[in-house]
């Protein structure tokens, strides 16, 4: 049996689509919670968050109709362009993103729903998260979320 399709999304678009941009490399972590280090940033954390279901047709098994929030932070520190730097990474996430809206078609679409950016001064230099929020629908019977219809 093949992992939750929850899991597939995150770690295609981790490994496949967001490593190795330019400005985060192979900074890309699948964890909301993951402890970056100074040495770590640039950096990219990938994981997924809310999911609403609705059953999409009915039958034996059922249709699920799935739309799961995706989201992509990146991390950055500077004392001098930080705003730029943010920018950079927003820009990079969104273009790797919008070149496979199907994600490896594991799902029917994918699309940016919002973009959030805050600031710490805690530290030696201030740190930046670019937040991206991406709504992920996919389809798959409801006796087997792993396999995508």
């Amino acid at each position: 049996m093949a992992n939750h399709l929850r899991r597939q999304i995150r770690e295609r678009v981790a490994v496949n689509m967001l490593t190795g941009l330019t400005t985060t490399g192979s900074n890309v972590f699948q964890s909301h919670v993951y402890p970056l280090e100074v040495a770590d940033l640039p950096a990219l954390c990938v994981y997924t968050q809310d999911e609403e279901i609705e059953i999409g047709a009915m039958g034996d098994p059922r249709v699920c109709h799935s739309t799961l929030t995706l989201m992509v932070d990146g991390y950055a520190q500077d004392s001098t362009s930080l705003d730029d730097e943010l920018d950079e990474i927003g820009k990079e996430i969104q273009v790797a993103m919008a070149s496979d809206v199907d994600i490896n078609n594991l799902v029917v679409n994918s699309y940016l729903s919002a973009v959030d950016i805050s600031y710490s001064g805690e530290g030696t230099a201030p740190i930046g998260i670019i937040r991206h929020n991406y709504s992920v629908i996919y389809r798959y019977f409801e006796n087997a979320p792993d396999v995508a219809i």
